[in-house]
């Protein structure tokens, strides 16, 4: 690990500590950091240099709030015309477990504005209440998002009760936005979305909501989500490990909190993912996934803890009160009524949502944190692929882990030896089987490598009777003579033919002759539905590449069916992050920029590269050739710091892996380079292409056509910086390129300065 990636790994665990120590009563601390912390002194002392530092900011500001008197009960509420510091009270909005909230208007003679105040519930049996509401209220101010309604003051009431001041939000909650305008299934993900950037920026900024819920999360009528009461409710959190009671439920609505926040455990961002995914389960399914009603403490943590979930499918189909536990008061009473909701008719709904969003949500709402999404981010990435119509990176519960849970729930019931030994047959006999199947087919693969080897070997051997010994073969005429004995020579090969037509039809491309290249892809993609079957790797690879010829003859229409299909065989067949899915969303990446929707190839490059991020060191190119695509298209939305960003990342990947000098670092600091022209950057940008041609000719050889591209670019950038007559003797040695002057000739000329 780098100095600085150790550095932040260790203030991250800081940081983390400090929270969850400040959250503790001061006299646990000590014990929590001994456990937590062990022999790390160092690690230690930062903890408690910010708990100390954190205490002294709260003794200063509290005397500036005075203490809160506990005769404030019964005082907690406001009539209308009562002024609350500049603020003059106008009307009550609502009340809820955590305190009232009311409509007031700031009118000292500054300025008019509406605003709302909460007043803080307080019962008066926790003496450091006042210090907490503090440090929250410090924190909280200081988030600033459009999609979070902001605390704009706070203070105390002349009874000394605490309050808040937020932003006032007129809007709908989430779920009676979308229920009313009917919206269907994929703008009530993108708003999602945008709810999930909110939490993000909070986590981002070390605050958890802890009660997330649609009546906290309104909608302004432009289609604006604005989250409410972030943070407040850990002003009056209960110590951890206190036991759930009525007074605790007040913290927390039931119907949305996460297992641990029934049992009392410490709240984390997985404890904000899983309010959101119950956020979403409703919000696609018109159903939540427990109804609680006037439940008992005990029996709702048992239901949360316990109980799991129908998925979002199979709950559009019940009736309402059909789901676990008592009945609720949910809107819709029937499947009708939702599926209505949502324009569409009730099984097209269940089609929608089954599959990956039901894997989606019910990843979110695991009752296991480390099973969820990490993070929110990860939830929201996972709904943007879905809706770019790519892989997501939730995957359903195996096999092994749904038994593991049931073992574990019923050890009575499967402790004889019988079960255990027929539940290990069966898993040896499964593995076997698939370490056979991989065997056999790294096997065959092995072969074919061998005998594609022994036929490019034995194509350079002249035997046919019309080219004598002494004759050189042009390029063409190798292709054609290749073309031939693979159709004559390798019938009875399928698995080779199939590979030797791809590779002979990839170099007919690359020398220019699409029309020559397209019947032996054609030919390779019947191969290889003959030998492999329709729904095969090999049909996958043979399509991409024929969409991908398709493309570069600018034949639209064909390479998106093509690359389309290929993209749907390899998601199917395949990993989600295997290199074969990343190169496919690459290439409807390229599709899609080639069809000038800029903003489609930008989102489908930034899903390609967040899966190449994980892609092994030996597949590390196919991640820098997805950045230097990508960065093509940035350059074009004009997000030139991006561009170069990823152009830099991709440089540095391939020399890391092929040394600074190589073809394909060179392709990448010719990219780097017209991009710096571009910005301006002369200087820079020449100096890109004078490395270039300073070893090109050795990696590249003496007449390769790519040097006389970078000469090329060279000139240009010269000639932009005014230096036209350094310039015009480049653009004449480019010229005698054509004729009997090797490449490197010109090249040793140009840096000897000579002529």
């Amino acid at each position: 690990m780098t100095p600085n990636r150790e550095r932040d790994a260790f203030r991250s665990q800081v940081e983390e500590l400090f929270l969850a120590a400040s959250d503790l009563a001061a006299e646990h601390r000590a014990a929590y950091l001994d456990a937590q912390c062990g022999a790390d002194s160092a690690l230690r002392r930062e903890v408690e240099a910010m708990l100390a530092a954190d205490a002294r900011a709260d003794e200063v500001l509290g005397g500036a709030i005075g203490t809160v008197a506990r005769d404030a009960l019964g005082k907690q509420e406001l009539t209308v015309g009562k002024r609350v510091g500049p603020y003059r009270v106008e009307g009550e909005l609502g009340h809820g477990g955590m305190g009232r909230v009311y409509l007031a208007v700031r009118d000292d003679a500054t300025f008019e504005k509406r605003v709302a105040v909460k007043l803080i519930r307080w019962d008066g049996d926790d003496p450091e209440v006042q210090q907490r509401f503090l440090r929250e209220r410090r924190i909280l101010a200081q988030l600033e998002h459009p999609y979070i309604a902001r605390l704009l003051d706070g203070g105390t009431t002349a009874e000394e009760v605490p309050y808040v001041v937020m932003e006032y939000v007129e809007g709908e909650p989430l779920d009676d936005y979308c229920n009313r305008r009917r919206l269907s299934t994929r703008p009530r993900l993108e708003l999602f979305r945008r709810v999930c950037a909110a939490v993000q920026y909070a986590h981002a900024n070390l605050v958890v909501h802890r009660d997330l819920k649609p009546s906290n999360i309104l909608v302004t009528a432009d289609g604006t989500p604005k989250l409410l009461d972030f943070g407040i409710a850990k002003l009056l959190d209960a110590p951890p490990g206190a036991p759930v009671t009525r007074t605790m439920m007040r913290l927390m609505t039931p119907e949305y909190a996460s297992p641990e926040q029934a049992r009392g455990k410490p709240v984390t961002i997985t404890s904000d993912v899983y309010s959101l995914g119950v956020v979403l389960y409703e919000l696609l399914s018109g159903r939540r996934p427990y109804t609680l009603g006037d439940s008992s403490p005990a029996e709702v943590e048992r239901v949360i803890t316990t109980t799991d979930p129908l998925a979002p499918s199979a709950a559009v189909s019940r009736d309402r009160g059909s789901a676990v536990g008592p009945p609720s008061s949910e809107v819709a009473t029937t499947p009708e009524d939702v599926a209505r909701a949502r324009g569409v008719g009730p099984e097209r709904l269940r089609r929608q949502l089954k599959g990956d969003l039901d894997t989606i949500v019910l990843t979110a709402m695991h009752k296991d944190p480390a099973r969820r999404y990490g993070s929110v981010q990860q939830l929201a990435d996972d709904i943007e692929r879905h809706l770019a119509g790519l892989p997501v990176q939730a995957r359903r519960d195996s096999v092994r882990y749904r038994a593991g849970k049931f073992i574990r729930r019923h050890r009575a019931g499967v402790a004889s030896a019988t079960m255990v030994a027929v539940a290990v047959a069966a898993l040896t006999t499964f593995y076997l089987f698939r370490l056979a199947s991989e065997r056999d087919r790294a096997r065959l693969e092995a072969d074919k490598a061998t005998q594609v080897v022994e036929f490019l070997k034995n194509l350079f051997e002249v035997s046919d009777p019309g080219i004598s010994r002494g004759e050189d073969l042009t390029a063409r005429q190798l292709l054609e003579r290749g073309a031939d004995r693979v159709n004559r020579e390798l019938a009875g090969q399928p698995a080779v033919r199939a590979t030797m037509l791809t590779t002979i039809g990839n170099v007919y491309e690359k020398l220019g002759a699409p029309a020559d290249a397209e019947p032996l892809l054609t030919q390779a993609l019947d191969v290889a539905r003959r030998t492999y079957g329709p729904r095969s790797p090999e049909v996958a690879d043979a399509l991409a590449e024929l969409g991908s010829l398709a493309l570069t003859r600018d034949q639209l229409p064909q390479a998106e069916s093509l690359l389309t299909q290929a993209y749907t065989l390899r998601r199917a067949l395949l990993p989600g992050n295997a290199p074969a899915v990343v190169r496919s969303i690459g290439d409807l990446a390229a599709l899609a920029n080639r069809q000038s929707d800029k903003a489609r190839s930008d989102s489908l490059y930034r899903v390609a590269e967040q899966l190449a991020e994980r892609l092994p060191s030996r597949d590390q190119d196919l991640r820098a050739t997805v950045l230097s695509n990508h960065a093509e298209v940035l350059k074009d939305l004009d997000r030139l710091d991006d561009a170069e960003a990823d152009l830099r990342q991709a440089l540095a990947i391939r020399k890391a892996l092929y040394g600074d000098e190589h073809p394909d670092v060179g392709s990448t600091m010719n990219l780097l380079g017209l991009l710096l022209r571009f910005r301006g950057r002369y200087d820079e940008a020449e100096a890109v292409f004078r490395d270039l041609a300073r070893w090109g000719p050795q990696v590249l050889g003496k007449d390769h056509p790519t040097l006389g591209t970078w000469l090329n670019n060279l000139a240009v950038v010269l000639k932009d910086k005014g230096e036209y007559a350094e310039a015009e003797r480049i653009y004449r040695m480019i010229e005698r390129v054509g004729g009997d002057v090797p490449v490197l000739l010109l090249i040793d000329e140009l840096l000897s300065g000579t002529n």
